[in-house]
């Protein structure tokens, strides 16, 4: 083998790789979560501030190493509003992200902004919208929560505090 394709089909398999790992922190859990557990599993009181009502979710807890997990939470605007970002002091960044089937193959794509239709909770769950939380820090695994910070068009920032837990069975590969 040429030393061309070796590292040809080496860059292939790192791309492959790490586009697994991504798309596999936003998915695992197929079905939404009706309630917003804890890590004790008890039930997050919904805030509501600046006509938002903000139904905390978590974060699940990243992997050693990973370059990514996924936060959810549910929202509901009062009046129509659109969430514009996401940040937090424990990653490098925080990006809308969904999740679709096309032809058989799940695919993950960022979005400019998550629009919220009055009186309509917008889900951002395991399996479709959710928090891609890029280059997480691992202090927040021993936190237990992190803070993000919505921004709004018309409500502009808020912040609330998402606990940090592992998904069903709690094994490294049921999130990424």
């Amino acid at each position: 083998m040429t030393r061309i394709s070796w590292l040809a089909k080496t860059r292939r398999a790192l791309v492959g790789t790490t586009v697994f790992t991504m798309l596999a922190s936003c998915g695992g859990d197929p079905a939404p979560r009706a309630a917003s557990p804890t890590q004790g599993g008890q039930t997050q009181e919904t805030i509501v501030q600046a006509g938002i009502a903000i139904t905390p979710g978590f974060v699940r807890t990243p992997s050693k190493g990973a370059p990514a997990t996924a936060g959810y939470l549910s929202l509901t605007a009062s009046l129509d509003d659109t969430l514009l970002k996401v940040s937090t002091e424990a990653a490098s960044s925080v990006e809308l992200h969904t999740m679709t089937m096309q032809e058989g193959v799940m695919r993950m794509r960022p979005l400019p902004q998550i629009d919220l239709p009055a009186g309509q909770t917008v889900a951002l769950a395991p399996g479709g919208l959710h928090l891609m939380i890029m280059q997480p820090d691992q202090s927040l695994v021993a936190a237990g929560t992190v803070e993000i910070t919505l921004t709004f068009e018309n409500a502009g920032d808020i912040t609330v505090a998402l606990p940090v837990q592992r998904t069903a069975g709690g094994d490294a590969h049921a999130h990424h």
